[in-house]
């Protein structure tokens, strides 16, 4: 009858509705691409947008329109469609670790560029979480995470959850078979220097940054954002302990409780790993 027909007929446009926004969001996409490649970014994610507006649940969209929003610090579009992938994979029927991981360090970045400090700590606390379910506690894939949780927490001034988390990280390193990178080491000892830095112990800072230096510099492939850092760390130490003469501080400063502690396993770990 007529009802069955406007049925049959219903469901037919439907599918044609649904294969139209697919094309058009494939349309979309190829459209982006074409932009960058001649080097037209504003227009590239606006139709990166709108081909995640026409397949919300296409994650290869979502990824690409997420990487363009971020290099051009649309912050808040960025963050929508980190969340919306987080989501998605969430809702797998058995959602894949690594890609959790990738969203949770992604948005701990994201944070981290707008200052929002507790938000990107939070990030990485649920990454951690993932990995150590993932991998177990002791694996050393868990450090690289650890270390970014010890720089943020040295940044907000919170020395002992710093210290916590680089003493972990130590620990993890000690432990695993696997035998430890020049770049992992020379990581560790950048934070190690960090922490001591604003520990106000300038001379184990100093030994700590000069050291992780040292393997920056002898790594076969360079690493221009390690040798970055570690130089501004050497340049803003130098200033706060000139500072610190001129004010005529005691030449016994107080440090932390624990700092003796840490500096001597930090010591016994240098020595089985360098």
């Amino acid at each position: 009858g007529v009802g069955q027909a406007q049925a049959v007929d219903a469901g037919v446009l439907q599918q044609i509705r649904e294969q139209g926004k697919q094309r058009a969001a494939e349309a979309a996409f190829g459209l982006a691409l074409w932009s960058l490649e001649n080097d037209d970014r504003g227009k590239a994610a606006g139709l990166l947008g709108e081909a995640v507006m026409l397949q919300p649940q296409n994650i290869d969209y979502l990824r690409a329109a997420s990487q363009m929003a971020f290099e051009l610090k649309d912050y808040k579009a960025t963050k929508a469609y980190l969340i919306s992938m987080l989501g998605i994979y969430r809702k797998a029927s058995n959602p894949d670790g690594t890609k959790l991981i990738g969203v949770f360090d992604n948005l701990a970045t994201l944070y981290r560029v707008q200052g929002r400090r507790s938000a990107s700590r939070s990030a990485l606390i649920q990454g951690l979480a993932v990995r150590t379910q993932l991998y177990g506690e002791h694996d050393p894939r868990l450090v690289d995470n650890l270390y970014r949780l010890a720089e943020l927490d040295l940044v907000s001034a919170n020395i002992g959850a710093a210290k916590e988390q680089l003493i972990l990280a130590i620990r993890i390193l000690d432990a695993s078979s696997e035998s430890i990178s020049d770049q992992d080491s020379a990581a560790l000892l950048h934070n190690i220097g960090e922490l001591f830095r604003v520990s106000r112990q300038y001379v184990e800072a100093e030994s700590a940054y000069t050291k992780a230096m040292a393997l920056w510099n002898s790594l076969p492939v360079r690493n221009p954002r390690g040798i970055a850092m570690t130089q501004e760390s050497l340049v803003r130490l130098r200033a706060a302990r000139n500072a610190s003469s001129r004010a005529h501080n005691p030449d016994h400063e107080q440090h932390p409780e624990g700092a003796t502690a840490l500096s001597s396993l930090i010591a016994e770990s240098a020595q089985t790993q360098l």
